[in-house]
Order: structure tokens, then C-alpha cells, then sequence
């Protein structure tokens, strides 16, 4: 598993690492601020911590990123925070090919789930 954190500050440096999409991409963006983000927080980490070398996790803090919160917003891709995205190496732009954009736990783990399912072929 590779795990980057907070190292993505603009659109292009996003699009460099889409384009090198090991078998699977998750971006959870959030914030500090962020009640629900701190909700799923340990489910997120948990994730990212069992994850394979075939997933690139990556958390960004929008704060820090707005340029990239503000294009997926831009593109209704998210509507706020949290947002969870799960890019596969089919996936062209800026779209994903899952994403949950909620603090629902469980909502949380069925992301998760799906992701998983990806990975295992």
C-alpha cells in the first residue's frame, strides 16, 4: 500500500497521478473542521492501512487543496465533505468509478466493499 497524504496541492499534480494508477486510486478529501470527516475517520485509516501495493491511498485536506475540491465540485462530482473516490485504471478524467460522498458509516464500508472487490479481481 501506498499512502499519500496532503502532497496533492493542484489539479495537475492530481492528473500526474491518475495517470499512474497502479490498479486502484482512493482519494478521501476532508477537513479538519469537519464533524462527519472525523466520524469516518477510523474506517478510512483501517482501509488504508490493509491496503494492497495495487492501491494508492491518498487523503487531502481541501483546506490545504481547495484547487482540486473546488474542480470536483465544479463537476458535481462531490457536493461537500467527506468525499471518498475510487478510480480504477479504466477511468478517464476526472470521474471515478465509485464515490461516496457522505459520513454514514456504514455507507462508508459498502465504498470500502466495492473497492475491495475491484482489487480482487
Amino acid at each position: 500500500m501506498v499512502q499519500l497524504s496532503n502532497t496533492l496541492k493542484s489539479r495537475q499534480e492530481l492528473q500526474d497521478v491518475l495517470e499512474n494508477n497502479p490498479g486502484i486510486i482512493i482519494i478521501k478529501l476532508g477537513a479538519e473542521w469537519c464533524g462527519p470527516c472525523k466520524r469516518i475517520d477510523p474506517i478510512v485509516k483501517e482501509y488504508f492501512n490493509k491496503s494492497n501495493n495495487n492501491c494508492l491511498c491518498i487523503s487531502i485536506d481541501i483546506d490545504e487543496s481547495l484547487d482540486i475540491f473546488a474542480m470536483y465540485k465544479r463537476f458535481k462530482v462531490l457536493v461537500g465533505v467527506p468525499g471518498l473516490l475510487c478510480y480504477t485504471q479504466e477511468d478517464e478524467g476526472i470521474y471515478p468509478s465509485f464515490v461516496c460522498n457522505t459520513g454514514d458509516s456504514k455507507k462508508v464500508i459498502e465504498f470500502f466493499n466495492e473497492c475491495n472487490k475491484i482489487l480482487q479481481g
